[in-house]
């Protein structure tokens, strides 16, 4: 798929989330997202870091933090001090920019937006669900080329087919589910377990429990 493609099913998907954030309460900013010790606005900012940071801060804030990539992601949310209102504004200026964070492919920046969509949605009680294009798109970069974000070994043994789109990965018991919940699940996340099925099903619960 041409990158221009890519980038308009970006902004589509951006535009839903600006439209669903916008609609919350200010008490509801605060509600702990799925990505650990994030709220909701910390991971909103976090979703703005790699259209804002430039590489060469990139790399500065990386040889202070010894190349711990979580620890400058987890300063730049949380040191983040512009309103829920701010942020929304900057999501909707970001059509045209570059996602910046070096080595990714053209895809990436698609992936983390929906991924991290599903970890605001769920705990806010919205529903996230992905279309049959951008699932596929996401599902097969979380597989591919975004393995290392995966939880560790969930892969092993196991074939994840999504329910409600044409996909399926890996060989072995099978994991089915809607593409949110698989996308919610691989990133190692325990919240959408209950959405899935098969005989897979039981060692990834166990998996999952044993790490938090």
């Amino acid at each position: 798929m041409a990158r221009e493609e890519i980038q308009d099913l970006t902004m589509v998907e951006r535009d839903r989330l600006v439209a669903d954030l916008g609609s919350l309460a200010d008490e509801a900013w605060q509600i702990a997202s799925l990505c650990a010790g994030w709220t909701v606005r910390d991971l909103t900012a976090h979703l703005l870091m790699p259209y804002e940071i430039s590489a060469l801060s990139l790399l500065g804030r990386l040889a202070r933090a010894r190349f711990r990539f979580d620890q400058v992601a987890d300063e730049w949310a949380r040191r983040d001090s512009r309103t829920p209102d701010q942020l929304l504004t900057a999501l909707n200026s970001i059509d045209g920019k570059r996602f910046g964070t070096p080595g990714i492919s053209q895809v990436t920046g698609l992936s983390h937006l929906v991924a991290h969509k599903a970890d605001l949605y769920r705990p806010l009680g919205l529903d996230h669900v992905v279309g049959p294009t951008v699932g596929v798109i996401v599902l097969n970069e979380l597989v591919g080329r975004g393995r290392g974000s995966l939880a560790d070994g969930i892969l092993d043994g196991r074939r994840f087919t999504a329910s409600d789109l044409d996909w399926s990965y890996g060989t072995g018991e099978q994991v089915a589910g809607p593409a949110s919940a698989l996308i919610t699940t691989l990133l190692g996340r325990d919240a959408a377990l209950g959405e899935l099925s098969g005989p897979g099903v039981p060692g990834v619960v166990g998996q999952l429990r044993r790490a938090a």
